[in-house]
C-alpha cells in the first residue's frame, strides 16, 4: 500500500513540485521504513520467507544513512553545531554546485540502484564473506560519490 502512495507522491513532487512533503510526513515515512526493516528481520513479512537480515536492511537504506552520517561527521570535524539544521548534505551541495534538480535526483536513484544490485548479489550468495565484501563495496561507491560532491562544491562552515 505504501509503495504506490510514495510513487504517486514522487510523480507529483518531481520538479517543479506541485506538492511539498512536510517534516511530519517525512518523519512518518522514516518511521514506517525503519519499522518495516525491524519487522522484516522477524520473518513476519511473509510466512515462508527468510527473515531479512540487518545487513540487507542497512544496504537497502545505505544512501541516506551514509549521507546523514557523512554530513554529521563533517560538521563535528568543522566544529559546527550539529543540533541545528544544515544545508551541507551531499545532495544539497550538488544543487548548489549548479546541477539541476533532475540530475541530482537521478544521481540519488543511480546510487540506490547500485545498492539494490549489491543487495541482490548478497541474496544470491547469502554468505557472510560475500556480505562483508559487498559492504566494503557500498562504502567505496559512496566514498567516491562523496569525493565527487566535495570536488564540485566544498563544505561551507555554518555561521554561529
Amino acid at each position: 500500500f505504501l509503495i504506490p502512495c510514495v510513487a504517486g507522491f514522487l510523480v507529483r513532487n518531481w520538479y517543479p513540485a506541485r506538492f511539498l512533503m512536510g517534516d511530519a510526513t517525512a518523519s512518518f515515512l522514516g518511521f514506517v521504513f525503519g519499522a518495516l526493516g525491524v519487522y522484516g528481520q522477524s520473518g513476519n513479512l511473509a510466512p515462508d520467507a527468510d527473515p531479512m537480515s540487518l545487513l540487507e536492511f542497512l544496504i537497502l537504506c545505505f544512501v541516506p544513512i551514509f549521507d546523514v552520517t557523512y554530513t554529521w561527521l563533517r560538521r563535528v570535524v568543522a566544529g559546527d553545531n550539529f543540533l541545528v539544521p544544515t544545508k551541507n548534505h551531499l545532495y544539497q551541495r550538488l544543487l548548489y554546485s549548479g546541477l539541476s534538480h533532475t540530475k541530482v535526483i537521478l544521481s540519488q536513484i543511480a546510487l540506490c540502484a547500485a545498492m539494490l544490485v549489491l543487495l541482490l548479489i548478497y541474496n544470491f550468495f547469502n554468505d557472510f564473506s560475500v556480505a562483508m565484501f559487498l559492504l566494503v563495496d557500498a562504502f567505496i561507491i559512496m566514498g567516491i560519490y562523496a569525493m565527487w560532491v566535495e570536488s564540485r562544491y566544498a563544505y561551507v562552515k555554518e555561521s554561529k
